[in-house]
């Protein structure tokens, strides 16, 4: 007999279980602070956002024929009652403002994505300010979307901190919908990487970067999915409803007045959605038992024996990652560090070059590779396996790097893991 979805899944739910996420287990608010929404933007699961503002306002790099004005909407007023008394110039000639700009990235696809059902997007610039205290503060939002057939001119709004309980409900809407581009973007892009391999300084490259992502930019990228993901108000993959207008919609705003809340809650994904999108960062965000981390090779002297250069490097290598993990614990101690240290404040562990297993929002994987050492290594008639499906032979390689590089160059090329 054949159950409907619903019923099979409304009989499941009981039985799924999730280990609250580390954000949550701080903070249990539906909403996430400012303060952590700017700690999140630099030790969090997407560093590589943040630019700092150099031009204000921004400009769009998008023909204005189709996607309406360069300028943004962004002035002047809205920055300057949340910059400690400096004026903008001043505050961008100290290097205190920073700019996350999904506004690019999101417009072109923003007609196609908020006709689907359930699914509404902005593209989003979000002002922060450097405080005194070296943290980061959102002083300012703006939600752009693609100007309409009419010509109207109202694609763009600003939302700036509350001051009072509506403004407190529109700016967390628009916080979510940062949120919600910054997920897009951690996915779809920081997280990809396609070369190119033409030449000899390619592949020179290529190895490098794939040493990089493989190791520390995923450990970056992914083991903190479900530690600051997985509470879904806080981080949502997607959301269900733009941010309620009067002027465009009064029944629609009318409704936000009254449940503001509830409209908040109903802007982000269902409990369906949620629930697949945590099991989905809840094992990809684990570790086995049998892990194995950057340092450590079980196969080290079965695989190098014969070659005690390649193990001692490899030794003062793995000594170099214990010294690492050491200086990573001794800054997330340091109370001067606030972006890592205080009351509800995660220390922060992504490049932690060791983890227990399970979910702990750290580790350095270890992947199998060349080690490179002045053209020491296997057999030449051998081959390598970099992971990610990218098998060269190991004369290839050494011939690449011989040819590519002077011996002085060749020297700092070398590369232990």
């Amino acid at each position: 007999m054949k159950l409907p979805l619903p019923k099979i899944f409304n009989g499941v739910q009981e039985n799924i279980k999730f280990d609250p996420p580390k954000l949550i287990s701080r903070d249990t608010s539906c909403c996430l602070r400012d303060d952590e929404f700017g700690r999140q933007a630099v030790a969090g699961i997407n560093p590589l956002s943040i630019e700092r503002l150099t031009v204000f306002p921004p400009v769009s790099k998008l023909h204005p024929s189709i996607y309406g004005s360069k300028q943004s909407a962004l002035e002047e007023e809205h920055l300057i009652g949340h910059l400690d008394g400096m004026s903008v110039q001043k505050a961008l000639e100290e290097n205190k403002l920073f700019i996350l700009d999904y506004h690019d990235m999101f417009l072109p696809f923003l007609n196609e994505i908020n006709t689907l059902d359930d699914r509404k997007a902005y593209g989003t610039r979000t002002i922060l300010f450097l405080t005194s205290l070296g943290t980061l503060k959102p002083i300012a939002i703006e939600l752009s979307l693609p100007p309409t057939k009419s010509g109207s001119a109202s694609n763009k709004q600003v939302l700036t901190p509350p001051v009072d309980a509506t403004a407190y409900w529109l700016w967390q809407l628009g916080k979510a919908h940062v949120c919600s581009n910054d997920a897009g973007a951690h996915q779809l892009i920081h997280h990809c990487w396609w070369p190119t391999l033409s030449t000899p300084n390619d592949l020179i490259a290529i190895l490098t970067t794939i040493i990089w992502i493989t190791t520390a930019q995923h450990a970056a990228l992914n083991f903190g999915q479900y530690p600051y993901g997985g509470y879904v108000p806080t981080r949502p993959p997607h959301m269900r409803r733009l941010v309620p207008n009067q002027h465009d919609d009064p029944d629609e705003y009318a409704n936000f007045i009254r449940e503001p809340q509830q409209y908040f809650l109903s802007s982000l994904p269902s409990f369906f959605e949620a629930t697949k999108y945590m099991a989905v960062i809840d094992i990809i965000s684990a570790h086995s038992p049998d892990e194995e981390y950057i340092g450590e090779r079980k196969d080290l002297l079965s695989t190098w024996s014969a070659d005690t250069e390649i193990v001692e490097a490899f030794y003062r290598f793995s000594m170099e990652m214990k010294k690492i993990e050491k200086e990573i614990e001794g800054r997330n101690g340091d109370s001067n560090l606030r972006n890592r240290y205080g009351a509800g404040v995660s220390p922060y562990e992504l490049l932690m070059p060791s983890s227990e297993p399970g979910i702990k929002g750290k580790n350095l994987k270890n992947i199998k590779t060349l080690v490179l050492l002045n053209g020491v290594g296997q057999g030449l008639g051998d081959s390598v396996d970099l992971g990610l499906g990218i098998v060269l032979p190991i004369h290839l390689i050494l011939h690449i790097f011989q040819s590519g590089r002077s011996g002085d160059e060749a020297e700092g090329a070398k590369v232990f893991l």
